[in-house]
């Protein structure tokens, strides 16, 4: 997983979760592999952003319901 912004450049590494603020202004939320982004998906709002973002993460069934993912499954 890396947050970053647009002026970090790519990762460095691949097989990543990415959420990237951009020079525009819009916020990326890609999987970066082989040195692309892919099924990349920008917003206009970080609230937004941030939700697709903790969606695509592995082991988070509905980002929805307001939990964190480091809260997921615990009781």
């Amino acid at each position: 997983m890396v947050i970053g912004t647009e002026a970090d450049g790519k990762p460095g590494r691949d097989n990543v979760f990415t959420l990237t603020h951009l020079d525009d202004g819009r916020w990326r939320v890609a999987y970066f592999e082989r040195g692309s982004f892919d099924d990349a998906r920008y917003f206009a709002s970080e609230a937004d952003a941030c939700r697709d973002f903790v969606g695509m993460l592995p082991g988070v069934d509905n980002p929805s319901e307001g939990r964190r993912a480091w809260d997921h499954g615990s009781s």
